[in-house]
């Protein structure tokens, strides 16, 4: 198991998720909160790197898929085949472009990122 994916589950535990590590991978229930998609129940995976607190969490990966697959598209329509969930999943590419400005670089951080991502959807 990677020390930053252990991490991150950690983090996860104390915002009420209840994670698995596999790997790099962490993956955990969740419900949308907002967008296009609110109270959805998915699956989520996120690969977090043997660096992660200094280095960010890539994009997610979801289970079941809510949308098309089209990776030519932006967001929120954009989205690839999932590795984790193969061909029931979707993958969005988006980085946490501001991490390094981040002051708590911390699980906390990355998940408010990706609420504000699924209330743009």
């Amino acid at each position: 198991m990677s020390q930053g994916a252990e991490l991150f589950a950690d983090q996860l535990k104390k915002q009420g998720f209840e994670p698995l590590v596999e790997s790099t991978w962490v993956e955990f229930n969740y419900s949308v909160e907002g967008g296009t998609f609110d109270g959805k129940l998915i699956r989520m995976a996120i690969n977090v790197p043997p660096g992660f607190p200094t280095t960010s969490p890539g994009g997610i990966e979801f289970s079941p898929r809510l949308r098309p697959l089209n990776t030519s598209a932006l967001h929120p329509q954009r989205s690839h085949p999932s590795n984790r969930f193969k061909n029931d999943g979707e993958y969005w590419s988006r980085p946490f472009k501001t991490w390094n400005k981040e002051k708590n670089k911390n699980a906390a951080a990355y998940m408010a990122y990706v609420r504000k991502l699924w209330m743009t959807t």
